[in-house]
């Protein structure tokens, strides 16, 4: 029992003095033996056998930590992390329309209706140092395609989205992509369309202290082989972010369509995007682009702004008032280009829900209002009125090709004007169903050219839209 006792604390000593000096000393030892013999504790065999077991225990005990420390360091080095899973998505939409009178004359039966359906599966992950994004898109009109039974078509199905995206922070992104400035009138995804708008190029994304580089060159059509018809869209754009209520950018882009003979189309817009977002519920912007270059073998000089107003009034209700006025020039030169070219647009909604006006060779004024009825319902109700700036230029759709000339100006400016309605309802599990009728009332213009047969054009949508994450 004794010699137990003594081992016991001369353990303990060994192990404290480990902790101080990190192993034990000889000195120590010598020390203690000498006390245990001189007391007539133990002999000076056992003392030394004694003093010998308690310093092997207290070295195992101060090692077996450390090892254990040491492996998990070790492993820790090893352990290479593992790159986030791949994220899937998808989205799926149906929309039935109607369309009558697109002509503006009731001369002809032109009523048109159809049902088209958009599948869209997307596939974003990360491998080593890149991210990749892949987006498949199923696009078709109800029965346009063989009758069940038959055999299919894969034409439908295409590569709406495909990039590699290298880089933190600063990305150079390379492939098939979406690109949208601002608002989208001059360069936009055009989402409203069954198959959308995507190019093919390189952009690079270089944020700063004060906001965003936005640069790209992207290939919008590639011709033949054979043929110089190629087009490509170049941009330099700084999106201001450092303000939470002055939000401007500045851009330059450069259209350049190769073509043979002097069919060349080279034009610069240089152009300004502002937002002001005030606390009181009121928001304003606006938009300048002006353009110059040669186009046809003519000089292009061309100008388009727009400014708008929305105020949200306080309360549950969400009620809120807009106006705007929007303005793209027109050519009266039969030496020079001045129409204004509205490059690659989303213009569906922004003047007149029917597409019946794009951004060329027009003056528009709309007035907007619209609120949340609650329960996942809004509602929104708009009204355009339309001018030409040159009577001898075209009128054109929101795709930029003519819908009706005067070439001597004796039709006038007078357009019409539009009316369109909009309800949309969310309901707890993430359907989104929207509603439109619009009613498009022909103005001087166009009942001059269809004289005594002229009349208003109706249309109308149903729509639901439901997103899987």
């Amino acid at each position: 029992m004794k010699k137990v006792f003594v081992l016991i604390c001369i353990m303990l000593f060994g192990f404290a003095g480990f902790r101080i000096e990190a192993s034990p000393s000889r000195c120590n030892n010598d020390v203690l033996i000498r006390i245990l013999v001189e007391k007539g504790i133990l002999t000076e065999d056992e003392a030394r056998e004694v003093a010998a077991e308690a310093a092997a225990k207290a070295q195992t005990d101060v090692q077996r930590p450390c090892k254990k420390a040491a492996g998990a360091a070790r492993a820790a080095e090893r352990r290479v992390p593992a790159p986030p899973p791949m994220k899937f998505s998808a989205q799926i939409r149906f929309r039935s329309e109607f369309k009558s009178n697109s002509d503006f004359s009731d001369l002809t039966q032109d009523h048109n209706d159809f049902t088209g359906q958009r599948i869209r599966l997307d596939i974003d992950g990360r491998a080593s140092e890149a991210r990749y994004f892949v987006q498949l898109q199923d696009t078709r009109i109800w029965g346009g395609e063989l009758l069940t039974g038959a055999a299919g078509s894969i034409d439908n199905v295409d590569l709406h989205q495909g990039f590699v995206e290298l880089g933190e922070g600063r990305t150079l992104r390379i492939g098939r992509q979406e690109v949208t400035l601002g608002s989208q009138r001059l360069v936009g995804s055009f989402g409203w369309s069954n198959n959308g708008r995507a190019f093919d190029g390189v952009r690079l994304l270089a944020p700063t202290a004060s906001g965003m580089f936005d640069i790209y060159a992207l290939k919008a059509v590639e011709g033949a082989t054979t043929a110089t018809d190629d087009t490509n869209l170049y941009g330099l754009v700084y999106n201001w972010s450092s303000s939470r209520i002055l939000k401007p950018s500045l851009y330059v882009l450069f259209k350049d369509a190769d073509a043979t003979g002097v069919d060349k189309t080279k034009i610069y817009t240089f152009g300004n995007i502002t937002k002001l977002n005030f606390d009181n519920g009121l928001s304003l912007d606006w938009e300048v682009d002006i353009q110059s270059g040669d186009t046809g073998g003519q000089d292009h000089d061309a100008l388009a702004w727009h400014i708008g107003m929305k105020y949200a009034f306080p309360g549950a209700s969400k009620l809120w008032i807009g106006s705007e006025y929007n303005f793209a020039s027109g050519d009266d030169d039969a030496t020079k280009s001045k129409t204004f070219d509205q490059l690659y647009p989303t213009n569906h909604g922004k003047y007149g829900f029917i597409d019946y006006q794009g951004w060329k060779n027009m003056k528009n004024l709309r007035l907007s209002i619209g609120g949340d009825l609650g329960r996942g319902v809004s509602t929104q109700l708009d009204y355009h009125k339309f001018k030409l700036d040159e009577s001898t230029d075209s009128w054109y759709k929101a795709s930029g090709a003519a819908n009706m000339t005067d070439a001597t100006g004796a039709a006038g400016t007078d357009v019409g004007s539009e009316l369109d309605l909009t309800l949309k309802y969310t309901c707890p599990k993430g359907y989104k169903f929207q509603a439109g009728y619009s009613r498009f009332f022909t103005g001087d213009f166009i009942d001059n050219i269809n004289g005594a047969s002229s009349d208003d054009s109706d249309w109308g949508y149903l729509q639901l839209l439901k997103d899987f994450r």
